[in-house]
């Protein structure tokens, strides 16, 4: 576990300081955008790794990293989560996308189904709601099952930020 938390750690290390100045193995943002999950993201200027969470996305047991990047652009959508499965070096296995600036937080939730895998969430905290615009919103996951929603949360008001701290 240890040793997979420091394969991470080093691997979201590399993807934030590849923005500036290009990792040590070689692999810049641009070509880590351009492989795997991640192809077509945009990441300069992405705050990639301003959050970021352990938790089984996949359901194999073992923790999987997520790594938040609010400011990742493919298209329209702004805000992402890579999934790095297994904590394993390379692009990431999986892209969350959601509303706008969705991955400013990344966090572990608990069991939140009752299913014994702990679950997550990823604001976004100028996601649109049905109450306002702008609101901002937080989208539950269910642990092990590779993204999926378990529901959603938002706030009530145009730029309450609903989502800021979870």
């Amino acid at each position: 576990m240890r040793r997979m938390r420091s394969q991470a750690a080093r691997l979201a290390l590399c993807w934030i300081s590849a923005a500036v100045s290009g990792c040590r193995d070689g692999v810049t943002s641009e070509q880590a955008a351009l492989a795997g999950a991640g192809a077509g993201m945009e990441l300069a200027s992405s705050m990639l790794g301003s959050s970021g969470s352990f938790v089984d996305f996949d359901g194999k047991g073992a923790p999987d990293l997520l790594v938040g990047a609010p400011h990742a652009r493919r298209g329209d959508a702004l805000g992402a989560v890579f999934v790095h499965l297994d904590g394993k070096d390379g692009p990431p296995g999986a892209v969350l996308t959601g509303g706008r600036d969705f991955g400013g937080v990344v966090a572990d939730v608990g069991d939140v189904d009752g299913d014994q895998v702990r679950d997550y969430a990823v604001a976004a905290i100028h996601g649109d709601t049905d109450a306002a615009a702008l609101s901002g919103s937080v989208a539950v996951y269910a642990g092990g099952r590779r993204g999926e929603l378990l529901g959603e949360l938002g706030g009530r008001s145009a730029a309450s930020k609903f989502g800021f701290a979870i």
